[in-house]
């Protein structure tokens, strides 16, 4: 508003005159090499913010891809959890497997102390068979009655049934 008044001030004294008009144009190339200062002045302004914001992103730019290299790390790391977990649940498997074995081991051990037991018990009871075998022999020969007890007896009944 100031300078408009100026203006109007200027053109009435000087009454539109050559001198008015330089006096007008002077003032108008005034106001534009404010402008073009100011504008300059903000452009510089600018600028700098430009490069403060590039800088910014590249800042971020690398954390974001040390971000990502991250995350994929861990995805990797996970990925490597996961197998460890799958392969633990296959352990649990391979160590009942293995006590199944030393279970399988232990009753085969039993079986052979078992058929060996039964062997030893077979090869008395077939000595004891052979020598009742023999007193009955010898029996039969000179009939001693009274030689006979009466387990021995027993056991002769339950043979020849």
């Amino acid at each position: 508003e100031m300078e408009e008044s100026k203006r109007l001030l200027d053109s009435n004294l000087l009454g539109g005159s050559r001198i008015g008009q330089l006096a007008v144009y002077n003032r108008q190339k005034q106001k534009l090499v404010k402008q073009k200062e100011e504008l300059h002045n903000k452009e510089t302004e600018m600028s700098q913010l430009m490069k403060i914001a590039e800088e910014k992103l590249a800042g971020l730019e690398e954390e974001s891809e040390a971000g990502s290299q991250y995350a994929d790390q861990l995805k990797t790391q996970l990925k490597k959890l996961l197998d460890l977990e799958v392969a633990a649940g296959k352990n649990e498997d391979l160590d009942t497997l293995q006590q199944l074995m030393l279970l399988s081991e232990a009753l085969k051990d039993q079986e052979t102390q078992f058929k060996t037991s039964c062997k030893t018990q077979m090869k008395e009871l077939q000595e004891k068979i052979a020598e009742i075998d023999q007193f009955l022999e010898l029996s039969v020969s000179s009939p001693l009655p009274s030689a006979i007890s009466e387990e021995d007896k027993r056991m002769l009944e339950v043979e020849a049934a």
